[in-house]
């Protein structure tokens, strides 16, 4: 657990300093913390549940770069809104690119799924739009499209009491034009999440650092390889987003194993899921 790891560095320094720390503190029994469940669908895709809040996040791709798509049988699932994909309260696409969106998956589930809000940036719009032309009107009351300025937030309702907070962060390295990627900060059933998609970590890292992510107890952040082992990264994992579980994400099989010792290396308890449908609580 990476939090408490943090936790009880930042402890014995102030014992070494003679603060006992207030009588009054306490810290939420086990039973008293809901269960926050994690189902893998395909490369950056997941399902966040929290009671009967529920959340997707990329989850719905497929692309020629030989990450994982998402699979037929899943797809279908999610079209008969069977277990565990009834009841889902907000879709959230990150970024236009075809590892994370494809505009006529998104479109179908849309339809299929009346109920289900559509989070996605302006550039992934303006592709769902191309995509679908006059059709797009049969599920424009479930679009909301989020186009924050750089550096700002924009937030969504999730179910009745949760919300969806929407970062920016920057895909592209310095020099280059920047490209808007919406990293998401989820508080659901009393839980957080933060699902970083895919950003480079030199030119994110001073948006990330301004948004006070230390305040928010963060308990499951998803990453990539490239966050996770880059320097800014593990600087913003341990000292800013501070996470109590890390899940890595973006992994193609054939780079894993090239990748595995350095990862875990750095990080020996992170989280990495193997089979679509496979899940985990945290």
């Amino acid at each position: 657990m990476l939090r408490f790891v943090f936790l009880a560095q930042a402890l014995l320094i102030l014992s070494s300093l003679g603060f006992e720390g207030p009588s009054e503190f306490t810290r939420m029994a086990p039973s008293q913390v809901p269960s926050l469940e994690v189902t893998y669908i395909a490369n950056e895709g997941f399902l966040v549940s929290v009671g009967e809040d529920k959340l997707l996040l990329d989850a719905l791709h497929e692309n020629p770069w030989g990450y994982a798509n998402t699979p037929i049988e899943i797809r279908e699932m999610m079209a008969k809104q069977e277990v565990p994909f009834q009841g889902i309260d907000l879709l959230v696409a990150s970024h236009p690119h075809a590892d994370h969106f494809s505009p006529g998956l998104v479109y179908s589930f849309l339809r299929q799924n009346p109920n289900v809000s559509f989070a996605a940036t302006t550039a992934t719009m303006e592709l769902l739009q191309d995509s679908t032309g006059a059709g797009l009107q049969t599920v424009k009351d479930q679009l909301r499209e989020i186009n924050p300025p750089w550096g700002e937030s924009e937030t969504l309702p999730v179910g009745e009491k949760g919300e969806a907070r929407f970062l920016t962060t920057n895909h592209m390295t310095e020099g280059q034009t920047p490209y808007l990627t919406l990293a998401t900060l989820a508080k659901i059933g009393g839980r957080t999440i933060l699902h970083l998609a895919d950003l480079f970590p030199p030119t994110s890292i001073h948006f990330l650092e301004g948004y006070g992510l230390e305040k928010e107890n963060i308990d499951v952040l998803f990453a990539d390889p490239w966050f996770v082992m880059s320097q800014e990264g593990q600087h913003l994992i341990r000292d800013v987003i501070r996470p109590n579980d890390l899940i890595l994400m973006h992994i193609r099989p054939d780079d894993w194993e090239e990748q595995k010792d350095e990862v875990m290396a750095i990080w020996p308890d992170v989280v990495v899921f193997q089979e679509p449908l496979e899940r985990r609580v945290f």
